[in-house]
């Protein structure tokens, strides 16, 4: 086996190639690849949960008892075209995700990830003051609020 300064560029590429072929197969083999896809389909039932509960109207069902939920007890601003929700749940998704990769915590998931997306437009060219301001406006006109809630 030569040593790893003998190896050629096309040689390097063609292992690293390999390399990623290995680790994709091992992980679609893997427990954590199993438990991505189960998150997966218990969230599109949360999904469809939901759409069924907004259609539920108790004064016409008296036998339907509706729980209140975690997020009744915080205040959550406007969802004006309905898809805040959605929203929250694709950044749960990315968290989740995160936390699949890096082992971090849930209590430190947010700002790790907040953190290594610094990194990550830092060594994409980007300005990371510009996005996060961009991010911020996206994010007022999903809620309609300007200057905070």
């Amino acid at each position: 086996m030569k040593a790893d300064n003998e190896l050629t560029l096309d040689e390097v590429r063609a292992e690293i190639t390999r390399l990623h072929k290995v680790k994709r197969e091992t992980y679609y083999r893997s427990e954590a690849y199993r438990a991505g896809v189960r998150i997966d389909e218990l969230k599109r039932l949360r999904r469809k949960l939901r759409q069924e509960a907004k259609a539920i109207n108790p004064a016409e069902n008296p036998d339907v008892t509706l729980c209140r939920t975690v997020t009744d007890a915080v205040e959550i601003p406007p969802d004006p075209d309905g898809q805040n929700g959605d929203r929250a749940d694709w950044a749960g998704a990315a968290i989740e995700e995160f936390r699949g990769q890096t082992g971090t915590d849930e209590e430190d998931a947010v700002c790790d990830l907040i953190a290594d997306l610094h990194h990550w437009a830092d060594r994409h060219g980007m300005n990371w003051e510009d996005e996060v301001k961009r991010g911020d406006g996206h994010y007022w006109a999903e809620t309609q609020k300007e200057g905070g809630w």
